[in-house]
């Protein structure tokens, strides 16, 4: 094909013209001639630009990698184990070429020697940044052995996870990590998914600030509904995170993306059936709730009320989470009150208390030394026996009598039944922490972020705090399901979560309309002690 110049001009000229290249005087001369001639020399004006069509160039005629970085073409970027740093333009484009053309990643390519090659943080830097610009068909199970590796020093390189999970086609999105996710336990997603989550900047300019803001602000008619549900899926995955701050942005996302997409949360519904975090289940149905109370049409309603009523009410076991029973139920009220509910739905099983099996509190301290034997540390034992039981067990826990509901003897006055024995509750949640699976050897100990959050607690929760919440759980909710509230004049049965406290931490209905004040959460008021 022939690409004759324009008449008036030449190639050089035009492309100059247009920016693509442009002539600079040489920065210095050898002998220091300041009076000397200039010397002109031709860049090119984008440095990336730059680096791929030397890149492109320099690979054409290789056949073999390995040998044109040994001692070929591409043997003068490094010397001595070392890449040389005027160079790391163009080991930018190789990272991302290399593995395009050859498959083959680029730190492999490189020659063997004793130690590894220098400067070892900036090589991985690259290889990261290649994650987000290279063809999806470049990505093999030795990418992801090396991604791994590089995660273990660097934990910024998880944005890349999150960023590749929301591109339709791609064999890192989010259908991939969905799959990958279900197949595990819930020790051994909260060891290879919570961990590096509970990390995740929030800050502007974060691949989860740029996610909270898209679901925020880019919904509408044309929105790319394969994008949606990725990201509806990646979201609803960050509910795993004990990273409270975490949790809140992708809650207020999902809020947003269900109320633009009214079949997401049928559809999460079905896709997460079957997982055993009740982390995911609570924040999931908040968002929903959050959603109907944002679009509260009639279609909404019906049709979040009867998914909410399948998925927590009409099973052989309504699921242990106090507010996420709640957040269910309160989407099935919205649909009664709005006379738009399905016939198929019994509202009547929608009310407390649920058939649970009542709690067994005859965890002996012999009981609990195995289970701390067996983790290999008494961090839990230690919590429940301290602040967490001082806290938040005693607390809730005493709200109940140990009066059975319908047992036939319910107490007609306080003098009749004592409060529940908060020492045996304190080792029965101890040992369920211990029992979903945490260990020391999984999850080493390290110091909760002691940063300013409603509520008094840390913003980044350790994973054994997670699981610490999820026993407490379930003893509040079996005892709601069995036991007499302890209120006056007398006692009865449980109704909702502030018979026994505030416990909500977030609202999922207020939906910032800035994204910048997605670290603010000024609903919660935080009492005086004695109020």
């Amino acid at each position: 094909m022939d690409f004759s110049p324009p008449e008036d001009a030449t190639w050089f000229e035009l492309l100059r013209r247009n920016g693509l290249l442009r002539v600079d005087p040489l920065p210095h001369t050898e002998d220091g001639d300041t009076d000397a001639p200039v010397t002109e020399i031709v860049r090119f004006s984008f440095q990336r630009f730059q680096d791929h069509l030397m890149a492109e160039v320099l690979l054409k005629e290789v056949d073999d990698i390995r040998d044109a970085l040994a001692t070929g073409v591409l043997a003068f970027i490094h010397q001595s184990g070392k890449v040389d740093s005027m160079w790391m333009g163009l080991v930018e484009a190789l990272c991302i070429q290399v593995p395009e053309r050859f498959n083959r990643e680029f730190l492999d390519a490189l020659p063997a020697q004793p130690k590894k090659w220098r400067p070892i943080g900036e090589l991985e830097r690259l290889f990261v940044e290649s994650l987000r610009w290279r063809s999806s068909e470049a990505f093999s199970e030795r990418t992801h052995a090396l991604f791994d590796s590089v995660l273990l020093r660097d934990e910024e390189a998880f944005d890349v996870v999150i960023e590749l999970a929301v591109v339709s086609d791609h064999p890192w999105n989010a259908r991939a990590l969905h799959t990958m996710l279900m197949c595990q336990s819930l020790v051994d997603r909260d060891t290879s998914w919570s961990v590096h989550i509970n990390r995740c900047s929030t800050q502007a300019g974060s691949a989860l600030d740029k996610l909270y803001k898209w679901c925020l602000l880019e919904q509408g008619d044309h929105t790319d509904r394969e994008v949606q549900y990725l990201c509806s899926i990646v979201l609803t995955w960050m509910f795993t995170s004990s990273n409270r701050l975490v949790r809140d942005f992708a809650t207020k996302a999902l809020v947003s993306l269900l109320i633009a997409r009214q079949d997401l949360y049928k559809t999460l519904c079905e896709a997460f059936s079957g997982l055993d975090d009740m982390y995911v289940w609570e924040r999931l149905h908040a968002a929903a709730y959050g959603a109907c109370c944002n679009d509260p049409n009639p279609a909404r309603l019906r049709g979040f009320a009867t998914t909410a009523y399948l998925h927590v009410f009409d099973t052989d076991d309504v699921p242990l989470s106090l507010l996420l029973r709640d957040y269910a139920r309160r989407m099935v009220e919205l649909a009664v009150t709005a006379s738009c509910l399905d016939t198929a739905v019994d509202p009547g099983k929608c009310q407390p208390p649920y058939q649970s099996a009542p709690p067994q509190l005859n965890v002996t301290q012999a009981m609990l030394d195995q289970s701390v034997a067996h983790a290999g540390h008494n961090e839990i034992e230690a919590a429940c026996m301290g602040t967490f039981a001082s806290h938040e067990i005693k607390p809730t826990v005493e709200n109940f009598l140990n009066t059975r509901i319908k047992s036939g003897c319910s107490a007609t006055d306080h003098s009749l039944s004592s409060v529940i024995n908060h020492e045996e509750a304190q080792r029965w949640i101890a040992k369920r922490a211990y029992d979903l699976g945490w260990s020391v050897e999984k999850f080493p100990p390290e110091e909760s972020q002691d940063l300013d959050y409603p509520g008094g607690r840390p913003v980044v929760e350790r994973i054994a705090e997670k699981y610490q919440w999820m026993a407490l759980n379930e003893l509040l909710c079996r005892l709601a399901d069995n036991h007499e509230l302890n209120v006056y004049p007398k006692p009865r049965a449980y109704f909702t979560p502030s018979d026994i406290g505030f416990q909500r931490d977030i609202d999922p209905t207020l939906l910032s309309t800035d994204a910048d004040d997605s670290h603010n959460d000024d609903w919660v008021f935080i009492p005086p002690p004695g109020l």
